[in-house]
């Protein structure tokens, strides 16, 4: 069984729920991560959440007699033979579920029952995980997890620059060094920093998803000569050098952490207030999992959280009442803002289906954005930010374009086919060399193609 919930929603609550239940009735179970601080972190809340909790990685040692194993895909794959087969697998961030690696974890324990976990049941190649579940369970929308307050709404602000990024490859991802050189221009990174002390002139926290290291280098520079602290993480920082960075984000010694796809899943901080998207994808997980690090929201104390006119009056109380979302690179044009409600299958998506949500130029018709203040937001007549009233909504979805343009073919062969038609007609009654000229002058030809008309005229009455 597949469970769908929005980042926020309690995916690792139900787990823990569940984990608790095996426990008592003395089954194996596994909650198997791909991602070192994945792992890290589930072991951390098992274990504060009074449960034994063993770890099987590199450099942990396996003991046996723990029931409950927070594991690495990658360190299963040589260990399949010497665990204790698991009666329980969870599979987080389960849109990775069609990997070679968990396709032999499924097929190494096929009695084992399995639950997935993800907020985005969405495959980049459009392939479904139906291969894999039979079954999905999606909890609510995120609309009413704003609605009740458990996420915060979001102000989305993207770029006032048309860039030119070259478009992904069937099925694939953008090349992220053509890329690079787009977004690593003084200018753009100018605008991403501009726009984050605009919004955050002397407090705020923000995270920024870059392209490489050596983007991220770049624009860390970047914020540190504009005076705001900024640090790179990656996914070979250490452990102990990771905690120690986000402790100096958490207290504002450092404002700005700036990553390189390590931070898109699973990085919980309610404390960030912006995240800057600088790395281009068409992965509408990826983008999600982006923009889901800003939107948690930090309740202030003393307020009943058990209720939503308790957690609404947290969240007015608090310094933190929306999440913002600056987008050099167009990813919400493409796949939208964090509150809009999407319909999720375990089917696969072929492109017609993609397509029939989108423009020609990969836009989304969700959303779009205001040439005032370039606030992207779902799709109105006015833009709820400044007030501006757009022109007449005049993009089309791609399907359809593609269609009118089939259309349009049809039509201009049908045209050109009435048009050769007429003029044999006419041309088959021309006797006389005046009459060939009279036809030139009509159609706008010079006077040598009425003689060359004539002349070969002649010769096939005198050829018969």
């Amino acid at each position: 069984m597949l469970v769908q919930l929005v980042t926020g929603g309690g995916k690792t609550n139900l787990a823990e729920d569940i984990l608790r239940d095996a426990e008592a009735r003395g089954s194996v179970a596994w909650f198997v991560a791909h991602r070192d601080n994945l792992i890290t972190q589930a072991a951390r809340r098992f274990r504060g959440a009074g449960l034994n909790v063993g770890v099987i990685k590199a450099g942990h040692k396996y003991q046996r007699e723990i029931l409950i194993q927070v594991a690495s895909i990658q360190s299963l794959q040589s260990r399949f033979g010497r665990v204790q087969a698991p009666d329980l697998i969870f599979i987080d961030e389960t849109h990775h579920a069609l990997s070679p690696s968990y396709l032999k974890l499924f097929e190494a324990f096929p009695e084992a029952r399995v639950i997935g976990l993800t907020g985005t049941p969405w495959l980049l190649d459009g392939r479904g995980l139906d291969e894999v579940f039979e079954v999905m369970e999606t909890g609510p929308k995120p609309s009413w997890m704003i609605e009740q307050g458990f996420l915060l709404p979001s102000r989305v602000f993207g770029s006032r620059r048309k860039l030119a990024m070259v478009s992904p490859t069937n099925g694939g991802d953008f090349d992220l060094e053509r890329a690079e050189q787009i977004l690593s221009k003084s200018e753009v990174c100018g605008d991403a920093v501009e726009m984050f002390r605009d919004r955050f002139p002397e407090r705020g926290r923000g995270i920024t998803f870059t392209c490489s290291v050596a983007h991220a280098r770049q624009v860390a520079k970047a914020y540190i000569a504009a005076g705001v602290p900024a640090e790179i993480l990656t996914g070979e920082t250490p452990e102990l050098e990771r905690e120690a960075i986000i402790e100096r984000l958490v207290s504002q010694e450092t404002r700005q952490l700036v990553v390189i796809d390590c931070a898109s899943e699973g990085f919980d901080l309610p404390e960030l207030d912006c995240a800057t998207l600088m790395r281009p994808s068409a992965s509408l997980t990826l983008v999600l999992q982006q923009m889901a690090r800003a939107i948690r929201p930090v309740f202030a104390p003393g307020y009943d959280l058990e209720t939503r006119e308790g957690r609404l009056s947290a969240i007015l109380a608090s310094s933190k009442t929306h999440a913002t979302i600056i987008d050099c690179c167009s990813n919400t044009l493409r796949h939208g803002i964090p509150e809009l409600d999407h319909e999720w299958s375990l089917e696969a998506q072929d492109k017609k289906t993609r397509a029939a949500s989108k423009t020609e130029d990969g836009e989304t018709l969700a959303v779009r954005q205001c040439l005032e203040c370039y606030a992207v937001h779902p799709s109105a007549p006015v833009c709820p930010i400044c007030d501006h009233e757009h022109p007449v909504e005049s993009r089309i979805p791609k399907a359809r374009a593609e269609e009118l343009r089939e259309i349009e073919k049809a039509e201009l062969e049908r045209l050109q086919k009435e048009r050769q038609t007429k003029r044999r007609q006419e041309e088959a009654g021309q006797k006389t060399l005046e009459d060939w000229l009279q036809i030139a002058r009509e159609r706008g030809y010079k006077p040598g193609w009425a003689y060359q008309r004539h002349k070969l005229r002649q010769g096939r009455r005198k050829a018969a």
